[in-house]
């Protein structure tokens, strides 16, 4: 009897390990599957938040443009940080309404940059829009006029992200002071 509790016992640890491992399987078949998928398909999750460049040009800038495709997020990016730091100082300018003389000149700094950089964002948006019309209207006369109009969208790009990155780099770096301060005091 002591023999049949152990078959048992093994038996019984043996179907738990292999329901484990066949879970196991499945969940990483199903990982590779999203991963794969996302790969093919990398727009899902994708999306502009501060330059209005539709879905359909996204895609085609990606296929055509990768280049192009990456600075475009790299800016929204940067975007996306001098908003929430105007945020920011707005909030310390409704605390401390009497500092302007310290608060407005910072502000204005960024919210220069930002009416740049949206500007900015228009003319690439309209710009990207005639290269993917003439594309799908003629092949041929469209990648003739990207590969005109690449290297001056590219370098335009290029020093739209700088002029922001020279601005978010303070942001940043006192980001991770800031983060460091707060481990320092939690521990």
């Amino acid at each position: 009897m002591d023999t049949k509790d152990k078959k048992k016992k093994k038996i019984t640890l043996f179907k738990i390990i292999l329901i484990i491992m066949i879970l196991i399987i499945a969940i990483l078949a199903s990982l590779g599957t999203a991963l794969y998928l996302n790969k093919k398909n990398p727009f899902i999750q994708k999306k502009l938040h501060h330059i209005p460049i539709s879905l359909e040009v996204i895609h085609f800038t990606q296929k055509i443009m990768i280049d192009i495709y990456n600075d475009i997020f790299t800016l929204d990016n940067e975007l996306d940080l001098i908003n929430q730091e105007i945020q920011r100082i707005a909030t310390i300018e409704k605390q401390f309404p009497d500092q302007e003389k310290i608060i407005q000149p910072e502000k204005k700094v960024w919210e220069t940059t930002q009416k740049k950089l949206f500007d900015y964002s228009k003319k690439l948006s309209s710009d990207m829009l005639v290269l993917y019309v003439s594309y799908q209207v003629n092949n041929q006369k469209g990648m003739e006029l990207i590969n005109g109009k690449k290297n001056l969208l590219k370098s335009e790009l290029s020093a739209s992200i700088q002029t922001a990155q020279e601005l978010t780099q303070r942001i940043k770096k006192n980001t991770k002071k800031n983060s460091f301060t707060i481990l320092i005091l939690t521990t």
